[in-house]
């Protein structure tokens, strides 16, 4: 490896470790960001919650969020 590739992959290195942070930062900071990158998992934990719901409901039981927390 020669020294301009070295002084490179050290420039990628600091950059993207400038990106995490920020990243991390951001997340932990800004709760619209955090909701925004987290949307999938969000929707997905909405779905689900339905599908429990209605199965609840088709064997004719209350369904309680709170009995899961």
């Amino acid at each position: 490896m020669t020294n301009e590739d070295r002084e490179e992959w050290e420039q990628d290195m600091l950059e993207e470790s400038r990106k995490e942070e920020y990243f991390e930062s951001k997340i932990r900071s800004d709760y619209d960001f955090f909701e925004q990158h987290f949307e999938n998992e969000i929707a997905d934990l909405y779905e689900a919650i339905e599908i429990l719901r209605n199965i609840h409901e088709s064997y004719g039981y209350t369904f309680d969020i709170k009995d899961y927390e």
